[in-house]
């Protein structure tokens, strides 16, 4: 060989060996980055006290006579209250409820639909019955349920939700007590008001304990006449009608004309549950002076319902999809580079979930479809990579969902390594450790080997469609649930593995 050559190849021999492509040199260890700062984005709710004082101010017959008597109403029912804010219709066919409870959780798990250019959310019962909502605020609703199939429920709410929009003199009462909660009342006889947190079909307007006594307080429509079982009080000027046995104490008194169609007397009365009569005498004594000078708030019910294109939620962008996504401190995603070398983007991914949301939605989309959008969150205590009083708290995650709301799906990486689990699955080359449960996966998948830096979670969870089986009774059919996601898990896993780790 010309000495030349000898001298070139000797000199390239030590380039490398001084460049370290050759010889025995590792990668350098993973080590955990300062986390991004990051912030969940939230849509404000409206203001509590006008929306509550808007909904007092609707009358509920009102709104089911809306409906077109050729169309959804039962021939010959009318609607008669049997509260300031509850209305039934004379053969229990439909009821309206004025401001029930409806929260974000119970939200994503009904159908989001439009009725009338306006938000509704329905939840399917067994025979074929349903609730129809037609949120006022985060947490608040105008609801219709009764005994009639779904599409007459759904006929009377789309009627009111015209009626609502168009014409919202018709609906609102007149002005006076039957305009205030029940909570009112209580609060301006100088107790302490605890709310009525009762079910989706139940206004909580007309329903109010007493938090130092526990004496229940409701609102009905009745007849004023004395019963040969109570007995009678004078109390501040009024009749107190009192019946009571050693395990309680029922006692009512007149509060005014009814300013409705009712269904049972024409009276509006106090209605209230004690421990003994005695201790609700003393609650009467305390209400009664001052329950007719609670002043009627003024507000007319404008703007109550919300456009279908607007927000109804505090969720903000695809946030909306994602369970729980105001305790998970959700945020939708922001533009991030994806580094090429593994190692760099393991640190990354889990310094910034908007790393790992970019490396991850390439995947996940190939495998579920364009619908599911990722978002930034914290990981939820139960996560994988989390354990109780963990200094790693703070986690993130990229979380998936679409409008479906059927499949669900979270993501972790870590460079942590005291998380241990046994393996003896192997996903992607990388060993795992899989849970298999009938509606769920979870996966814990080793960069090199468990107990080593460097860890992927994953979990999947498959759920009901929006709407169906929610409110079904313990002993009914579960609701059904399409598993095929499940099936797919760890093909997704081990792709998953392939690309982040």
């Amino acid at each position: 060989m010309p000495r030349r050559r000898i001298s070139t190849l000797v000199a390239v021999l030590a380039v490398l060996l001084l460049s370290g492509c050759f010889g025995d040199d590792e990668e350098e260890a993973l080590s955990a980055l300062p986390r991004v700062e990051r912030a969940a984005q939230t849509n404000p709710d409206r203001n509590a006290v006008e929306v509550a004082e808007k909904a007092a101010a609707l009358d509920p017959c009102a709104l089911l006579r809306a409906a077109d008597p050729a169309g959804a109403r039962t021939t010959g029912a009318v609607p008669q209250a049997d509260k300031p804010h509850s209305c039934w219709m004379s053969d229990s066919s439909v009821k309206a409820d004025v401001y029930t409870l409806l929260s974000e959780t119970q939200r994503h798990r009904l159908a989001r639909r439009d009725l009338a250019g306006t938000v509704s959310y329905r939840a399917d019962l067994d025979s074929g019955q349903c609730l129809v909502h037609l949120p006022i605020s985060h947490t608040r609703a105008i609801s219709f349920s009764g005994l009639a199939p779904c599409a007459t429920v759904t006929a009377y709410a789309e009627a009111a939700a015209g009626l609502l929009h168009d014409h919202p003199a018709r609906a609102t009462r007149p002005r006076g007590l039957q305009r205030a909660a029940t909570c009112d009342l209580i609060e301006r006889a100088g107790r302490t008001p605890v709310p009525y947190e009762g079910a989706t079909n139940y206004t909580v307007l007309d329903r109010c304990q007493d938090k130092a006594s526990g004496v229940d307080l409701e609102l009905r429509y009745r007849d004023t006449d004395v019963q040969d079982y109570q007995t009678t009080h004078e109390v501040a000027g009024t009749t107190v009608r009192a019946n009571g046995d050693g395990t309680g104490c029922y006692l009512e008194w007149t509060l005014g004309e009814a300013d409705v169609a009712v269904r049972d007397g024409d009276k509006l009365v106090a209605f209230v549950t004690a421990e003994s009569c005695q201790q609700g005498l003393t609650f009467a004594r305390a209400l009664i002076p001052t329950a007719t000078k609670v002043p009627s708030p003024d507000r007319d019910p404008v703007d109550l319902l919300h456009a279908w294109d607007e927000a109804d939620t505090s969720a903000v962008g695809a946030c909306v999809d994602i369970q729980d996504q105001a305790e998970l401190e959700c945020a939708p995603t922001e533009d991030a580079d994806v580094p090429d070398n593994r190692r760099d983007l393991i640190m990354e991914a889990e310094a910034d979930p908007n790393v790992l949301c970019a490396a991850a939605t390439p995947v996940v989309r190939e495998h579920f479809g364009d619908s599911f959008t990722g978002v930034t969150t914290v990981a939820p205590p139960n996560s994988l990579v989390l354990v109780a009083d963990d200094a790693r708290d703070g986690t993130t995650q990229c979380s998936f969902a679409d409008p479906t709301h059927t499949l669900e799906i979270s993501v972790v990486v870590t460079t942590d390594s005291t998380v241990k689990f046994r393996d003896g699955d192997e996903l992607g080359g990388h060993p795992a450790h899989v849970n298999r449960d009938e509606d769920a996966r979870s996966y814990v998948v080793a960069r090199d080997a468990m107990g080593e830096p460097g860890l992927l979670a994953v979990a999947l969870r498959v759920w009901p469609a929006r709407g169906s089986g929610i409110y079904r009774t313990s002993g009914g059919a579960p609701a059904p649930v399409d598993r095929k996601p499940l099936e797919a898990a760890d093909a997704f896993v081990a792709d998953l593995a392939r690309t982040l780790l």
